[in-house]
């Protein structure tokens, strides 16, 4: 089963960036090295070396998706760049009120700000695993 949760989302992966170089170099005329890295970027690479004292904390369970809140950041500012009115709206108008993850609110600034960077540090999150289990939580 996890093999075909990892192959699909790889697939999912190689489709959104095939329609992205696609509208990049067709319909934005960019050049393919540019759009190759901005894709890499876009993309959380996440076999990228963290460093040796993020990759212990992560292994002991002390840091929690960190490659994902810090890698998401550049995006972050990009789309504030390029898309303020975008980013200001799914930052403070239509992402929180539908409750929808952002890159923005994702980020490491998203979950400070949200006052849940405390479930990405430290071991709470291991430690509340047993109530963040669906089936404790239906029958609460």
């Amino acid at each position: 089963m996890a093999f075909r949760v990892t192959l699909g989302t790889q697939y999912g992966d190689f489709i959104a960036k095939a329609i992205l170089y696609d509208h990049l170099t067709k319909n934005k005329g960019q050049d393919k090295e540019k759009v190759l890295d901005r894709i890499s970027e876009e993309f959380v690479n996440y076999n990228r070396n963290a460093g040796r004292g993020r990759d212990y904390l992560e292994s002991m369970g002390m840091l929690w998706f960190m490659n994902y809140k810090i890698r998401i950041m550049k995006i972050a500012i990009r789309t504030m760049r390029d898309r303020p009115l975008t980013a200001l709206m799914y930052t403070f108008g239509l992402g929180p009120l539908l409750s929808i993850d952002t890159v923005s609110s994702g980020s490491l600034a998203g979950a400070w700000w949200r006052d849940s960077l405390g479930y990405a540090v430290g071991p709470e999150m291991g430690i509340d695993s047993f109530g963040m289990n669906p089936w404790v939580n239906m029958t609460n």
